[in-house]
């Protein structure tokens, strides 16, 4: 059945998957053709624009599937990224999380463990016989490493500053609201903490306290 509005919303999903994100829009765009007011469509084709980083673009159609189906959760999540992608910096965090989500398998992820522990492996070699040399291969494991930790980091700090939009913090779940009152809370136990040792001058009271604020 050439027009199964289900068939093109998985034909979508399937291309963005493959990192083929104009096509995927323009198959989004094709359900929506048979159906205009599919809510899925509408978010896959959010979701589609997104990966393309077109955030603007995919907050009109983020929006247009909640103004069809206010529940659908697919339209929500997206979004909430759109909205956060208004912040350059939010933006390019979202495009190494989305390229590590469309590429965690095959060459890629090959790719990616070859950058991670090849050079430190040469580093350690050569380390004896060229010290400098074999020092910067090594703190090449740490690049890729420090990316993705930060990348992830930056959805919770910016669903915080969402919180702070009357209508952008709307959209957030409990779940990311909740998230970002650890965003809060993570750096007042750790100033505490801080505080006890230096106060007491006793490590172990300080550690005792990390442990009592974590509980």
């Amino acid at each position: 059945n050439a027009r199964d509005v289900s068939c093109a919303n998985l034909q979508a999903v399937a291309l963005m998957r493959l990192g083929r994100n104009k096509e995927a829009s323009a198959a989004a765009q094709e359900a929506l053709t048979l159906d205009p007011e599919n809510a899925q469509a509408h978010a896959d084709r959010g979701w589609a624009l997104l990966y393309d980083a077109r955030p603007e673009l995919a907050r009109v159609s983020f929006g247009q599937a909640l103004r069809i189906n206010p529940k659908l959760e697919h339209a929500r999540e997206g979004l909430v990224e759109a909205l956060k992608a208004r912040w350059p910096a939010y933006a390019l965090a979202l495009r190494v999380l989305l390229g590590i989500g469309a590429n965690r398998t095959g060459r890629w992820g090959w790719a990616l463990l070859g950058i991670m522990f090849v050079p430190p492996l040469i580093g350690l070699v050569l380390i004896g016989r060229y010290p400098a040399l074999g020092a910067l291969l090594q703190s090449c494991f740490c690049v890729p490493v420090v990316v993705i930790t930060l990348a992830r980091l930056a959805r919770p700090v910016f669903d915080l500053l969402l919180r702070l939009d009357p209508y952008a913090r709307l959209s957030l779940s409990r779940a990311q609201v909740i998230r970002t009152n650890w965003v809060i809370a993570g750096p007042v136990i750790m100033i505490v903490t801080i505080l006890a040792m230096l106060v007491s001058g006793s490590p172990e009271l300080g550690m005792l306290t990390l442990f009592v604020l974590l509980v």
